[in-house]
This record gives C-alpha cells, structure tokens and sequence, in this order.
C-alpha cells in the first residue's frame, strides 16, 4: 500500500492534483488520499489550490461541481532541506 512518500512524490512528479484522481492512481481510498495529502500541507510539504468553476455557468452544466474543488500542489520552499521541522523528523523516523 502506497503511504505518505509515495503520495509526496506523485503529487511532486505532477505538479498538481485532484485527490481523487491520485487515489485512483496509487490504488488508495479517496478518504486515505485526502488524510495523507492533509498531513503533507500540515507538514508544509503540500499547498491547497482553491479552484473555482472557470466558466461560471455551474446551473446550466451538465456535471456541475465537476470543475470546482480542491487541488493539491508540492510546496516550494527554497531550502526545504534546511527547514525541517520536528514533526517532519518524528515522521521521517516513522516512515523510515
């Protein structure tokens, strides 16, 4: 089963993602998925990206919520290796 590491480096390898769609991809639960995701922004390894519906017509749609949501980017910091946090040990050492 894919964890934390595995979400970290899909969501760095894309750039940016739908919860759902990287559950489908790692063979995760959609709730697991979000769980982990959750912990990688907590960590501050992961960012929200709010999206709104780009066209604005959402009561005439034919899949409406289809394009609102919440997206997932890696966050960039520019010495992340020298921005560790305590937490990010305890769960480096846990995962390891």
């Amino acid at each position: 089963m894919a964890g934390l590491l595995a979400v970290r480096d899909a969501l760095a390898a894309q750039g940016q993602v739908e919860p759902a769609s990287l559950a489908r991809q790692l063979g995760l639960s959609s709730g697991l998925t979000r769980a982990l995701l959750e912990q990688l922004v907590q960590l501050g390894q992961a960012r929200h990206v709010e999206q709104a519906a780009s066209c604005g017509n959402c009561r005439g749609c034919s899949v409406p919520g289809n394009c609102a949501g919440t997206r997932y980017r890696i966050a960039s910091t520019p010495n992340a290796a020298s921005t560790v946090t305590g937490k990010e040990l305890a769960l480096k050492n846990l995962i390891a």
